[in-house]
């Protein structure tokens, strides 16, 4: 038996965006949760992995009621931080999870994975 286990975080914890202080902070909180919760199921081979998604391409950026040369602009920054200097798509992180969720991952436990196109080196 195999089980595995994902908590997504939001893209808001390394932004500083200040609206949204709460959000970042309660994603922030599930990166060392999925590390705590790892250890007591591990040794009935439950693995939990916590996947940390940067901007991804959603119909929620068009929701944040910004004029539309604000919304440009708050997408283009958030690109720009990217080295593929492009928000990622749901396919991608899509894929991430289904390998997370597959025995290809089979001994990875307990890690928080970025997916964020290197946003969080530059």
């Amino acid at each position: 038996m195999n089980n595995k286990t994902i908590l997504i975080t939001g893209g808001t914890t390394g932004i500083g965006l200040a609206t949204a202080r709460i959000d970042a902070a309660a994603t922030a909180a599930v990166g060392p949760l999925g590390h705590t919760l790892a250890v007591e199921p591990a040794p009935r081979v439950i693995r939990v992995n916590t996947l940390s998604p940067g901007p991804i391409q959603t119909p929620n950026y068009g929701k944040l009621g910004l004029p539309a040369d604000a919304q440009q602009g708050f997408e283009d920054h958030l690109a720009a931080r990217s080295l593929f200097q492009r928000f990622g798509t749901v396919d991608e992180v899509d894929r991430l999870a289904r390998f997370l969720l597959s025995l290809d991952s089979s001994f990875i436990i307990g890690e928080n994975i970025t997916i964020d196109g290197g946003g969080g080196l530059t």
